[in-house]
């Protein structure tokens, strides 16, 4: 195996790799979201309470 073909088999994984990344990166991102919505919706409900009293 030349050196040319060594590479080329390297950057076939890696790019393989980055694409399972990308979609544990886009995985991640949507919890991100859904916390941060979570977030809000607890502080609102937090300062609605505290303003009821």
């Amino acid at each position: 195996m030349d050196i040319l073909s060594a590479l080329e088999g390297r950057v076939i994984n890696l790019e393989e790799s980055m694409g399972g990344v990308k979609e544990t990166l886009k995985v991640v991102e949507e919890y991100d979201d859904k916390l941060d919505s979570m977030r809000v919706q607890l502080k609102d409900n937090m300062a609605e309470t505290l303003n009821s009293s």
